[in-house]
């Protein structure tokens, strides 16, 4: 057994994985190290974090050797070929959103862009330059 500390590059999240070593293939060993959630305290990207008024939970899970970041309150779905590329691609979809959506007046938006709109709005509880 062994115990893995998966860097979390200043992003926000952090997590321990557990990995069997008992003759896995690389596959089953890469599948069986990603938590199944993962959670973020901030979001950063670009020189900004976004700090969040609550802990945001996203799911992991593998598809054709890729990573794949889900959460059921944004309409966003990230992936990578490894867990740190998919939790960059996933903050950076984040901060796309909110330029494009959580920043845009209402009467621009559909119905299912201001509910994203007010709940992105909801959960940053404010933006700071990050290092």
């Amino acid at each position: 057994m062994m115990f893995y500390d998966i860097p979390t590059g200043g992003s926000g999240m952090g997590f321990y994985c557990f990995l069997q070593d008992q003759g896995e293939t690389p596959a089953e060993r890469f599948k069986a190290s990603l938590p199944p959630t993962i959670f973020f305290d901030s979001i950063s990207d670009d020189g900004r974090r976004f700090n969040l008024s609550a802990r945001l939970s996203v799911s992991v899970y593998q598809e054709a050797n890729m990573v794949i970041l889900e959460t059921n309150v944004l309409p966003i779905i990230a992936y990578g070929e490894t867990l740190e590329q998919a939790s960059a691609a996933f903050q950076e979809h984040f901060a796309f959103l909110w330029e494009s959506i959580a920043q845009q007046p209402d009467d621009i938006l559909t119905p299912d862009a201001q509910d994203a709109k007010r709940t992105q709005l909801n959960m940053v509880s404010g933006i700071a330059a990050s290092v």
